[in-house]
C-alpha cells in the first residue's frame, strides 16, 4: 500500500487503495479513501490540461491550414511560386 502515494507523486494518479481497507472504519482506512479522492481529482485534472493543450496546439494549425488552403485554391498552386519567395 506504501507504494500507490509513490507512483501518484510520478504521475500515476489512477492508482485507487482504498478497496484494500474494506470493511474497517480506523484512520488509516478514512485516509486511504481520501488518497482515492484527490487521485481521482488529480486524474480529472491532468485529463483536462491535455485536452485543453491539445485543443490550443490544433486551433492554430487548423487557422494556418484554412488561410493557407484559402490562398492556394484563390490563385491556384503553382510550383515555381515557392521559389521566386
Amino acid at each position: 500500500m506504501r507504494q500507490q502515494p509513490e507512483r501518484a507523486t510520478h504521475g500515476r494518479f489512477d492508482v485507487r487503495i482504498g478497496h484494500r481497507m474494506a470493511g474497517r472504519r480506523d484512520e488509516a482506512s478514512a485516509l486511504a479513501h481520501d488518497f482515492d479522492f484527490s487521485a481521482a481529482g488529480l486524474q480529472g485534472a491532468q485529463q483536462r490540461l491535455f485536452h485543453d493543450v491539445s485543443h490550443e496546439l490544433r486551433s492554430p494549425l487548423s487557422r494556418l491550414q484554412a488561410v493557407g488552403g484559402t490562398q492556394i485554391g484563390s490563385r491556384g498552386f503553382d510550383p515555381n511560386d515557392q521559389a521566386r519567395h
